[in-house]
C-alpha cells in the first residue's frame, strides 16, 4: 500500500472506532472496561483504535520500550509489573480505578499518541502482507476495505465476504459482498454493521489516494486478463466452442463440440496452422501469447509444432525452459503431454490455470469444450512440468540498469515483484544471487534478476554481498523478525500453535515438529496463562508459530 493510504486507513479506523465516524477525529484516551460492548469481552480495550486485551498489552508495552524512564514516571500503579506477570486476554480492570485512569494518562500523553499513531500503521502494514500473500495483489483501496474487515471480525470474516465478493477485487465489490450481510440470519457479522459500513466506504471514496502505478499494465498482466476475460473470471458465462464454423466471436451462440472457434481461425489467418475442428487447448495458448507478445515470440516459446503438446515440452527441454516448478505466467502441461494451460498464480500449495478446450469439472479435462480458470494441488501427478516465459514490461525492459553491487537471498520462496509490493514477476530461493543498484523505497530493494529482469523484494530478506551481517546483535527488546538461534525439538511429537499455551490451535502450514527437529528461535518469548514459555519460531524458513520451551534445546 501506498504510504499515504495507509495513513488515510489509519484515520479511517480511527474514525469508525472511536471519532463518531468523522474522518480525522479521534478519541486516544478511550477507555472501555471488559464487557462493556459484550459479554464475550473478557478484557479491557484501550486507545483510538480500540486495542483489546493482548492488544492492548503490545501498545503499552510500545509505549514502555519507545521511553521507559517517562514510562516509569507516568507509571504510578505498578502497571510494569501487570504487563510482566497479568493474564491481559482476562485483564479486567473498572473504568473508574486508579490503574485505569493511570492507562488513560499515558495513552493520551504525547509518546501515547504518538505510539498508537505507530501501532496501527505497523498493523495495517501486516495486515496488507499477509492478505496479498493470501489472496494476491489487489488496489489499495480495496486492499483498505479488506483490512477493515479483519480489523473488526478477524480473518474468518474477510474469508467468508471475499468469497461473495465478485473479482478483480475493489472496495466497491468487497462493499458490494458485505451489504449481503443483513439479509444474512447469522448475527453480528461485520456487514451487519450498516452505518459503519456506508461512512467506511464513503471515506475510502474520498479520501484513498489513487495508486499510479496500476495504469500501465505489463505484458503478464495483458496476459493474465486476456484469460480472465475469456473464462469470464471463472463464472458461468466463458467462451463455448462451436458446432460449425458461425458465430465464432460469440461466447454462447452455435455452442457444440466440433472444435470450432474463433482462436483456430485467428491462428489461420496469421499464416499458421490453426487446426480448425480440432483439440485446440494449445492453440488457445499460443493465440494469447501472440496477441500480447507477437507471432514471432510465442512461436519462439512454443516452437513450430505449437498445437500438439508433446512436440511443446520437446521444444521448451530442448531450449531450456522447461522447469519442475511454476512461474506465473508459465504454460503447464498435463497428464504425458494430453493437456496445456497457463499459470495465473500460485501458492505453495495449488496452482491457479487458465485452460482452453477443459470444463469446469476438477481435475484434467482434455477436450472439455471451454475456456475456465481451475485449480491444481502442486503436488498433483497430473501435472508434467512448466515452460517459463520471460515476460518483459516496456518500462523496465527499457529501463538503464547500473549495478553498485550483489547481494543473496536469505530465504526460500522470495517474491520479485514489479513496484514494492505490487504484481510478483517470479521468484528466488535462498542463496540466490542478485544484483542491486542501491535504490530502496521503504521496506523493499530494487534488484535485477537473470531470466525474470529489474523489480523489488523485501529488504530484509536480502544479504548484501561482502557487508557483513549484523542480525546477530540481539536487542535487549522483544523482536519477533529477529533470530536468536538454532533450536532442536527434544518431545518425540511437538504441536506447533498459533499462540503462546496448549488452548490455542495448531498452525495450518506446520501443526507438529518431531524429535531432531531444527527450527530458528526468533527474539519473541511470550508466557502461556500458566506462567510456562513458549518460543515463537521459524520452520523452514517461512513458517512461524509458538512451541513450549521446554522441548526446544539450542544446538
Amino acid at each position: 500500500m501506498l504510504k499515504e493510504n495507509i495513513t488515510v486507513l489509519r484515520k479511517i479506523l480511527y474514525a469508525v472506532e472511536t471519532g463518531g465516524q468523522v474522518y480525522g477525529n479521534q478519541r486516544y484516551n478511550a477507555f472501555i472496561g471488559a464487557g462493556a460492548n459484550t459479554p464475550n469481552e473478557k478484557a479491557i480495550t484501550i486507545g483510538a483504535g480500540q486495542w483489546y486485551a493482548g492488544e492492548a498489552k503490545r501498545l503499552l508495552q510500545k509505549i514502555q520500550r519507545a521511553n521507559p524512564a517517562l514510562f516509569k514516571k507516568m507509571d504510578t500503579q505498578g502497571l510494569e509489573s501487570d504487563l510482566l506477570k497479568k493474564n491481559w486476554s482476562t485483564y479486567a480492570i473498572s473504568p473508574s480505578s486508579a490503574k485505569a485512569k493511570c492507562i488513560i494518562s499515558i495513552i493520551s500523553s504525547d509518546l501515547g499518541i504518538k505510539c498508537q499513531d505507530e501501532l496501527m500503521e505497523e498493523q495495517i502494514a501486516e495486515y496488507s502482507e499477509s492478505i496479498a500473500e493470501k489472496y494476491g495483489t489487489m488496489p489499495d483501496d480495496a486492499m483498505m476495505e479488506c483490512i477493515n474487515i479483519i480489523h473488526q471480525g478477524g480473518a474468518s470474516a474477510l474469508q467468508r465476504i471475499l468469497s461473495k465478493a465478485k473479482k478483480p477485487y475493489t472496495s466497491e465489490t468487497i462493499y458490494a459482498a458485505l451489504c449481503t450481510d443483513p439479509a444474512d440470519p447469522r448475527q453480528n457479522q461485520v456487514g451487519d454493521y450498516t452505518t459503519r459500513q456506508k461512512k467506511v466506504i464513503e471515506m475510502i471514496r474520498k479520501y484513498a489516494k489513487k495508486e499510479t502505478t496500476t495504469v500501465v499494465k505489463t505484458k503478464l498482466q495483458k496476459f493474465t486478463e486476456l484469460g480472465d476475460y475469456y473464462a469470464n473470471n471463472g463464472g458461468n458465462k466463458p467462451y463455448l466452442e462451436k458446432r460449425t464454423n458461425a458465430y465464432l466471436d460469440d461466447f454462447h451462440k452455435n455452442a457444440g463440440y466440433n472444435n470450432y472457434t474463433k482462436f483456430a481461425r485467428d491462428v489461420n489467418s496469421w499464416g499458421q496452422p490453426g487446426c480448425q475442428g480440432q483439440p485446440w487447448c494449445a492453440e488457445y495458448q499460443f493465440w494469447k501469447l501472440a496477441k500480447v507478445l507477437g507471432i514471432t515470440k510465442a512461436l519462439q516459446i512454443m516452437g513450430g509444432g505449437f498445437y500438439n503438446c508433446v512436440s511443446i515440452t520437446n521444444w521448451a527441454k530442448k531450449n531450456g525452459t522447461w522447469h519442475s516448478t511454476p512461474k506465473d505466467g508459465a504454460l503447464v502441461i498435463f497428464r504425458d503431454g494430453s493437456h496445456i494451460g497457463s499459470v495465473r498464480s500460485y501458492s505453495n500449495t495449488y496452482i491457479y490455470t487458465n485452460e482452453g478446450n477443459t470444463s469446469s469439472a476438477a481435475g484434467v479435462i482434455a477436450n472439455g469444450g471451454s475456456c475456465r480458470n481451475k485449480r491444481y494441488l502442486r503436488s498433483d501427478p497430473v501435472i508434467d512440468g512448466y515452460i517459463w516465459i520471460t515476460w518483459e514490461d516496456e518500462k523496465t525492459s527499457t529501463e538503464t540498469w547500473k549495478a553498485t553491487g550483489t547481494a543473496t537471498s536469505t530465504v526460500d520462496d522470495l517474491y520479485i515483484r514489479e513496484t514494492p509490493n505490487g504484481y510478483v514477476l517470479g521468484q528466488i530461493n535462498k542463496g540466490n544471487r542478485v544484483e542491486i543498484n542501491g535504490e530502496k523505497s521503504g521496506m523493499w530493494t530494487k534488484i535485477k534478476v537473470a531470466g525474470i529482469g529489474i523489480g523489488w523484494v523485501a529488504t530484509k530478506y536480502l544479504q548484501i554481498d561482502g557487508v557483513k551481517n549484523t542480525t546477530t546483535t540481539i536487542s535487549k527488546k522483544q523482536d519477533k523478525t529477529q533470530r536468536l538461534y538454532t533450536g532442536q525439538v527434544t518431545a518425540s511429537s511437538l504441536n506447533v500453535r498459533t499462540w503462546a499455551g496448549a488452548e490455542y490451535p495448531n498452525i495450518k502450514k506446520y501443526p507438529t515438529l518431531n524429535k531432531g527437529n531444527k527450527v530458528d528461535v526468533m527474539n519473541f518469548t511470550q508466557k502461556s496463562k500458566d506462567g510456562a514459555s513458549w518460543y515463537y519460531i521459524k520452520i523452514a524458513g517461512k513458517y512461524f508459530g509458538f512451541v513450549s520451551a521446554k522441548y526446544i534445546k539450542k544446538v
